[in-house]
């Protein structure tokens, strides 16, 4: 399928038709494949400013709805901030989207997302990290789930390096230096 983004540059009047022939055709080759594209993006709450503030189309909702709705695209999006003021904004545009709030972790769940896959990955009877570097991983992260899988990821990676098998509140001191 020839990539439409030299005729787009050449044609931009015709953009919005060629995207969606080259859509057409890559749908139809996913679907023969039985492939999905999965779009990640974060801070979809920007595309609310660009919209407000004129640099994005008012339209690009739009857009945006019948590309999830007619290609085998998905998307996870994640917004804060203002998103419930988006979302009352394009009732009808994020009709097509399953909404889900995600919020941070209680402190004894993000706890044991410090302690238990390590645990269970290394069949471990005890957890690599003193009870003290627990509490100050907690305490950097405030039960983002996702800040602590990767706060937790780089300091296995630093105790790997160092040739630690069990971080205390010193080692975490070290790594966060």
């Amino acid at each position: 399928v020839e990539n439409p983004a030299e005729k787009i540059l050449d044609k931009p009047a015709y953009a919005s038709v060629l995207f969606a022939n080259y859509m057409r055709q890559m749908d139809r080759i996913f679907r023969e494949r039985g492939m999905v594209v999965v779009v990640l993006i974060d801070e979809f709450t920007y595309l609310h400013t660009k919209i407000k503030d004129g640099t994005i189309s008012g339209d690009f909702m739009k857009f945006w709805k019948s590309f999830l709705q007619n290609y085998c695209v998905f998307a996870v999006v994640a917004g804060q901030d203002d998103m419930p003021d988006f979302i009352r904004e394009n009732q009808n545009e994020f009709a097509c989207m399953e909404l889900m709030r995600i919020t941070y972790l209680e402190e004894e769940p993000a706890k044991q997302l410090i302690r238990e896959p390590l645990m269970r990955e290394n069949r471990l009877a005890e957890p690599p990290f003193q009870e003290s570097a627990v509490d100050t991983l907690y305490s950097l992260t405030a039960g983002s789930a996702y800040l602590t899988i990767l706060l937790c990821a780089n300091l296995v990676d630093y105790m790997n390096a160092i040739g630690a098998a069990m971080a205390g509140e010193a080692i975490v001191k070290s790594f966060l230096r």
